[in-house]
C-alpha cells in the first residue's frame, strides 16, 4: 500500500490492481458489519447482530441522506438515534458505572 498522490483516488489504485469497485465496496461493508458487530459484543448488546444491523442501516441511511440533501445535519439525526438503538440494546448492568443514569 502506497500514498495516494494528488489527482489519485483509492479506487484507482484498486482498479489497477484488478479490484473492481464492486468487490472494493463490498469489502469495505463487511469491514462496517465486523466493525458494529464487534463494538456491540463488547458492550454487551442483548442481541449484538440486531444492534449491529440496525446501526449498519442507520449508517447507510445517513451518509446517503447526507450526500443527497447535502444536509451536514442528518449525522445529528443519526446520533440521536444510535443512542436509542443503544441504550435499547445494551442492558443497564452492562454499562460502565459512570454512563447509568
Amino acid at each position: 500500500m502506497r500514498w495516494l498522490t494528488a489527482g489519485e483516488s483509492r479506487i484507482t489504485l484498486l482498479a489497477a490492481e484488478g479490484r473492481s469497485v464492486e468487490e472494493v465496496a463490498g469489502d469495505y461493508r463487511a469491514w462496517i458489519r465486523s466493525l458494529f458487530l464487534d463494538l456491540a459484543k463488547d458492550a454487551g448488546a442483548r442481541d449484538p447482530e440486531q444492534l449491529a444491523e440496525r446501526l449498519v442501516l442507520l449508517y447507510d441511511g445517513a451518509g446517503i441522506s447526507a450526500w443527497m440533501d447535502r444536509d451536514p445535519s442528518a449525522t445529528k439525526a443519526a446520533r440521536s438515534v444510535a443512542t436509542a438503538l443503544v441504550d435499547a440494546a445494551i442492558p443497564e448492568t452492562s454499562r460502565p458505572a459512570k454512563s447509568r443514569k
